[in-house]
């Protein structure tokens, strides 16, 4: 694009015939050196940022031809040397800031054929002398200052054809002499012109476009349209004096028009039936506002003979009042046949006093775009054939009587800006419908026909007030998407749209309904992400569909929320949702997400009730110690309970713990890790995180399609459970006993060394701690993934081969060592045997200090009165019989260590 300012080096240029820089973005003033073009024939600088003033040295360019300045802003006045330019055809000086007057010597340049001084500040008179161009073919001087009248002489320009002078002060009438012209075009719109209409105007063989717009001509319109203007198209006479009626005729004209613009006049009378006949080819019709509405005193005083004519029937003391009412304005009905009008495109019969129905024919027009008919007093329900009208683009129906509603197919095409006739939310519901497929719906009914309130269609609650409560159509095949109109229903407090098949996204319209209660679209197959609910629900359902990122919504009510928040997920991240109160997953089960707070199955909950155990553990074994220290056992009983000691946890690693052997502890500690640590995968799959697809927890609940929240299993486990804990019971609970066993009578063995007893308590507090855990984790587990008493009592089997773990170890432990496990029995067998050499040796002492004591008694009291023999020979017999008791304990006690000795040689055969 050409910039900046014109060189002065142009000037050097002298042979340039043609200098054309229109459309640029020139800048500066147009240079003096200009004048030395003396071959230039064409100047054009138009549509520039050129300024400044015409300079004088132009008048030097005598061959110049066309010289074009308009659309800039050259200011100043128009230099009188222009008027030496003898062979200009085209002088343009449009839409710029040109002042003064006409010049007189500009009508000197009799090669004009087109004079254009349009839109300046230009003012005075036409210059009579205008009379003089007559090779003028177009003759411009619209939007200026310019007064006074239309010079006759103008009828001089026998090639004239286009005339505008519009938008002026000009006064007076329109010249006869026109007719002497071969107008196509006249424009006085915009001025003070008045009188009639020249007859000879009109009839002008080459007049195509009259614009008389915004005078104040007086003139009948029976007159105007029955002058036959063989070629006139376009015939604007709005807001003029024109009045009297549309004339009717009785066979088809021959004119040609094609627009005609009678608004804003005084025009009375009906329609005629046959007014196809008197415009057979028109476009645009439009006869708006005759009644005064504008300016009343223009009309006052015309149609008289209409007035009187509409009034005869009145009674005397009414006719005046009556004639008065009549006044101007288009009166009676619309004709039936306006089908007949074929190229009608608009039809503009707005603000008059017409009354009847609209017609049902007027469908068949159509070529129809513009319909106004507001501001009158029509009634009647409104024809469905408007509907059909596919090119309308506008119209314009209120202020009228018409019954309600408006046909829906018409308020489909979003044209009627009238609440009465087409309430909004009927054709929000409409569109709604149609996004939603609604031809392919189970049920529609009403929803498709045309004059039906709303309220009464399936699926569809309206309040007191007529307003949209309730919308729902659970399982009635919806498809498509969710229409953003339903955000228009704000009193809307239930939508219910689940178990269907849409699609698309939820429109963010949708956080506009602040009285929403109930908000169900589960089962669908809506996409993308959810904007923030501001209402305050009492039910969101929105699993089984296709969202994704976060739910956010007020959740104070404490409702029934469902989303797609469970694993598995159909995405690789699952649905956010805080605030919601069951969760459900890609297999359309569901939980409650209060059973993730609780957090039983937790690695926390389960080091918990370790820590328990083994502080029972602890406790128990120095209670056990405080006691035995305080008080003796029976050697004998302390033998008991040593080879119970002896005897628990054979056949398994544990006993390992009570060896000093570090393979044996290493051994040990490995089963017990693997053991724990099966535990705690367990125990981590039973975890229920809802973002955590490796968990194993089986949800409770199914959210159904045809049901309002979600429904929990009752099935009872009642049974299951009784027969688990039968058989966790029998296969832990004597395992339990022997451990705490261990705990309890290992601080009574005071042939014990101390760590010897640490070894044994460690033993002990082991197998305790493994039961435990495992009794834990089969209850929790089977919490999260049994549902049926069936599987209850697998889970029971499966955790029975779990605790037995370490025995099997064993198995394989003394298959591939055994040697190491002998040694360990020898060990075991050479401990037994030490302990019965100490309890034999603590009986024997026991019984020969008992028999010196009773000597040293039986000496002391030898010397008592005889009467005291038979108390000693009483004492002596309960004496005998202890001895004997302690003899027959040694004899039990020497069998049992020979039956031990013999199981240990079989052994080792």
């Amino acid at each position: 694009l050409i910039s900046g300012r014109i060189p002065k080096e142009v000037g050097k240029l002298s042979s340039i015939e043609s200098l054309s820089l229109f459309n640029t973005a020139l800048t500066g003033s147009i240079p003096t050196d200009i004048g030395n073009f003396l071959d230039l024939t064409r100047f054009d600088i138009s549509n520039t940022k050129i300024t400044g003033t015409i300079p004088t040295e132009v008048g030097k360019l005598l061959n110049l031809t066309k010289l074009d300045i308009s659309n800039t802003t050259i200011l100043g006045t128009i230099p009188t040397e222009v008027a030496k330019l003898k062979r200009l055809e085209s002088l343009s000086l449009s839409y710029t800031t040109l002042v003064g007057t006409i010049d007189t010597d500009i009508m000197s340049l009799i090669s004009l054929t087109s004079l254009s001084l349009s839109n300046t500040l230009l003012n005075g008179d036409i210059p009579t002398e205008v009379g003089k161009l007559t090779n003028l073919k177009v003759l411009d001087f619209s939007g200026n200052d310019i007064n006074g009248t239309i010079p006759t002489e103008v009828g001089n320009l026998g090639k004239l054809q286009k005339l505008d002078i519009s938008e002026n002060y000009i006064f007076g009438t329109i010249p006869a002499q026109l007719n002497n012209t071969k107008l196509t075009s006249l424009n006085v719109g915009g001025n003070y012109l008045t009188g009639r209409i020249p007859t000879e105007l009109l009839k002008l063989p080459s007049l195509q476009a009259l614009n008389l717009t915004n005078n104040r001509f007086y003139d009948k319109l029976e007159d105007i349209l029955d002058a036959d203007s063989p070629n006139l198209v376009e015939i604007n006479l709005s807001n003029n004096i024109i009045h009297g009626t549309i004339p009717f005729s009785r066979k088809e004209k021959k004119n040609k028009i094609e627009q005609i613009y009678l608004d804003n006049n005084c025009i009375t009378g009906t329609i005629p039936k046959n007014i196809y006949f008197l415009l057979p080819l028109v476009k645009t019709l439009n006869v708006s506002q005759n009644n005064g509405a504008t300016d009343r005193t223009k009309c006052e005083g015309l149609n008289n003979d209409w007035a009187i004519e509409s009034c005869k029937d009145e009674k005397i003391d009414n006719k005046a009042k009556c004639q008065r009412e009549v006044g101007g304005g288009l009166k009676g009905t619309i004709p039936a046949d306006l089908d007949n009008l074929r190229h009608l495109q608009k039809l503009d019969l707005s603000n008059n006093t017409l009354v009847g129905t609209v017609p049902i024919r007027i469908g068949n027009v159509h070529e129809l775009k513009v319909l106004l008919l507001n501001n009158n007093k029509l009634r009647g329900t409104l024809p469905v054939q408007l509907a059909r009208l596919s090119s309308l683009r506008d119209l314009k129906l209120f202020n009228n009587e018409f019954d309600p509603p408006a046909p829906l197919s018409l308020c489909n095409l979003n044209l009627l800006q009238d609440s009465d006739l087409c309430p909004p939310e009927r054709t929000s519901l409409n569109t709604f419908y149609k996004y939603a497929k609604g031809n392919n719906w189970l049920n529609n009914t009403k929803w498709t026909e045309e004059y039906i309130d709303h309220c009464l269609w399936h699926g569809v609650t309206c309040n007191k007030e007529g307003s949209v409560s309730s919308l729902n159509l659970t399982n009635n095949g919806l498809s498509g998407g969710l229409s953003s109109d339903i955000g228009i229903f704000l009193s809307l407090e239930n939508l219910i749209l689940k178990d269907n098949r849409m699609q698309g996204s939820i429109p963010s319209e949708i956080n506009k309904l602040s009285n929403l209660k109930q908000l169900l679209l589960s089962y669908n197959h809506f996409t993308g992400s959810i904007i923030y609910l501001p209402m305050v629900l009492d039910s969101l359902e929105l699993q089984s569909n296709r969202l994704t990122g976060n739910v956010t919504f007020d959740g104070s009510k404490k409702g029934n929320y469902v989303s797609d928040c469970g694993s598995p997920s159909r995405f690789k991240n699952v649905l956010n949702c805080d605030n919601c109160t069951q969760c459900c997953n890609a297999l359309n089960q569901c939980e409650n997400t209060d059973a993730a707070k609780f957090g039983y199955a937790s690695l926390t909950m389960l080091g918990i009730v370790s820590l328990i155990t083994v502080g029972t553990c602890v406790i128990t074994a120095f209670v056990s110690w405080i006691f035995r220290y305080k008080y003796v056992v029976n050697p004998h009983t302390l033998q008991k309970i040593e080879n119970k000691i002896n005897l628990t946890g054979q056949g398994s690693v544990y006993v390992f713990f009570r060896d000093v052997t570090y393979p044996g502890w290493i051994f040990a500690f490995f089963v017990c890790c693997l053991q724990l640590f099966t535990l705690f995968t367990f125990s981590n799959a039973a975890k229920l995180k809802f973002e955590n697809e490796n968990s194993e927890w089986k949800y409770w609940g199914k959210c159904l399609a045809d049901s309002v929240g979600c429904d929990f299993e009752n099935d009872s486990l009642l049974v299951g459970w009784i027969i688990f804990a039968i058989l966790m019971s029998v296969e832990v609970f004597f395992d339990l006993m022997k451990g705490f066993y261990l705990i309890v009578h290992v601080p009574g063995m005071v042939h014990f060394s101390f760590l010897k007893q640490i070894r044994y308590l460690f033993s002990g507090t082991i197998i305790c701690l493994v039961i435990v855990a495992f009794f834990y984790v089969s209850i929790v587990y089977n919490i999260a993934i049994a549902r049926k008493p069936t599987e209850l009592i697998v889970n029971a089997v499966i955790f029975s081969f779990i605790i037995t773990i370490d025995e099997q170890f064993y198995s394989v432990y003394q298959y591939f060592c055994n040697y190491w496990v002998v040694e360990l029995e020898q060990a075991s067998f050479r401990h037994a045997e030490s302990s019965f050499k100490y309890t034999t040796g603590t009986v024997n002492d026991l019984k020969e200090r008992n028999v010196e004591e009773f000597k040293e008694e039986v000496l002391a009291e030898s010397e008592m009165d005889l009467s005291c023999e038979k108390k000693v020979g009483k004492e002596m017999k309960q004496l005998k019989e202890k001895t004997e008791e302690l003899e027959k304990d040694l004899k039990e006690m020497k069998s049992i260590l020979l039956d031990m000795i013999t199981n240990q040689v079989t052994k080792k055969s």
